[in-house]
């Protein structure tokens, strides 16, 4: 981590023109207008080096990272940063006494053990964050900038580019500014200990949160569904989650109102509805044998289902991410008829310290050579690529192990 001369943090991983582009917002000079074309793109299209066929969209805005990949997927894990915006603001000196005060005691209630179930306490950090964060949102606009909300915005979003190349692009389904989602990867539990503990080295007051999920249906970075079971989950989803319910039935922002303004009978109902619609596509989806609903006409049931399909992003999602078959490739002694040893010198070096990865499950075959080969499927490709002497991951098949088709030539 560095703080540079305009007083953002930034990270090896923080793209170049990032950089760049951060540095003209805060020129009080700045104008979009000044910009040449290439330099106003704000997205960057990551393509793993393993995975060639996933394309990852990251929107870099004045927010923050937002990102999702439209995907319906098992065992993940959500990691959230806590109050990030105050917190790089307060790492970067730019509280002022009263709002560092504040921040330093919200850090102290945090400390305490089992706070959460002092009731005061609780509301006091909450009171305490929002108005850390009103603080870290307000324009300074007597500077010509956003002083307090971009500093801590770009310096916030580099780090979090920085967390995602941590944990491995083609492993986030979806980022939304100060959380992200990913697939549980093997020993996470130590991996998530030796995660906190390495960003803590670099910021001491960060701090973050995790569960994990069995299922996630990704619509978008701010419309998603992570599922346990019926009755445990987080909805995010614009046509049936509480909030959305009770805009449409009030035309009025839940989060926004005060406790006395907000009808609880209009609440109710909205919960009612997300809990059945949770359970519908948690049974439908996931539940082998079930259809998941109540038992109804038959054609209010499949009308109510594919609505429900559809609004989660079910029918939207471009791909699954499904199994991925991991082999590595010999030749057959036994079997081999082929007895130049050049042949087998050569189809011996192109297969050697190597792991290919394939869609589907592979078996065993005479290749383009007539040399026996023999498929060796790898369960446990982190054991195998930790303990053995592979180098090279690769997600295409080579070709020295195909056979001649029918009618084929070389």
């Amino acid at each position: 981590m560095l703080i540079d001369d305009t007083g953002i943090m930034t990270f090896s991983t923080t793209p170049f023109y990032l950089i760049e582009a951060e540095r003209l917002h805060l020129n009080k000079a700045f104008s979009g207008n000044k910009l040449l074309l290439e330099q106003k793109n704000d997205e960057l299209i990551v393509t793993s080096a393993f995975e060639h066929m996933v394309k990852t969209s990251f929107n870099f805005t004045n927010n923050g990272i937002y990102s999702a990949t439209k995907t319906i997927i098992d065992d993940v894990v959500q990691i959230d940063v806590h109050s990030m915006l105050p917190t790089f603001a307060y790492k970067l000196g730019l509280l002022n006494s009263y709002y560092k005060k504040l921040f330093d005691r919200k850090q102290q209630i945090e400390a305490m053990p089992n706070y959460q179930n002092n009731t005061e306490l609780v509301n006091e950090r909450n009171e305490i964050k929002l108005k850390l964060n009103l603080y870290c949102s307000a324009n300074d606009s007597g500077q010509g900038r956003y002083v307090n909300r971009l500093l801590a915005v770009y310096s916030s979003m580099n780090f979090m580019f920085d967390v995602l190349n941590y944990w491995g692009l083609s492993n986030i389904v979806n980022c939304l500014n100060d959380g992200f989602i990913m697939r549980v990867s093997k020993n996470f539990e130590n991996q998530y200990q030796e995660f906190k503990t390495h960003y803590q080295a670099e910021i001491d007051d960060l701090t973050f949160s995790m569960k994990k999920w069995q299922h996630a249906i990704i619509k978008s970075p701010q419309e998603y569904i992570l599922i346990n079971d019926n009755d445990d989950y987080k909805c995010r989803n614009q046509s049936f989650d509480v909030s959305s319910v009770y805009h449409s039935k009030t035309g009025k922002g839940l989060r926004k109102l005060k406790s006395e303004d907000i009808d609880q009978n209009v609440v109710e109902l909205a919960q009612a509805k997300e809990r059945r619609s949770i359970k519908m596509l948690n049974n439908y989806l996931f539940k082998e044998g079930i259809d998941g609903i109540d038992p109804v006409d038959q054609a209010e049931k499949l009308s109510n289902i594919k609505q429900l399909l559809d609004e989660a992003g079910v029918y939207d999602a471009q791909y699954l991410i499904g199994r991925k078959y991991y082999y590595c490739f010999a030749i057959d002694v036994e079997n081999n008829k082929q007895s130049e040893s050049f042949a087998n010198r050569f189809t011996n070096e192109v297969l050697r310290n190597q792991v290919f990865i394939s869609d589907c499950k592979i078996k065993d075959r005479i290749n383009v050579l007539d040399q026996a080969i023999k498929a060796i499927e790898v369960k446990d490709i982190d054991d195998y690529l930790e303990n053995t002497g592979a180098s090279v991951t690769n997600n295409y098949l080579p070709s020295v192990i195909d056979s001649i088709g029918e009618g084929q030539s070389i």
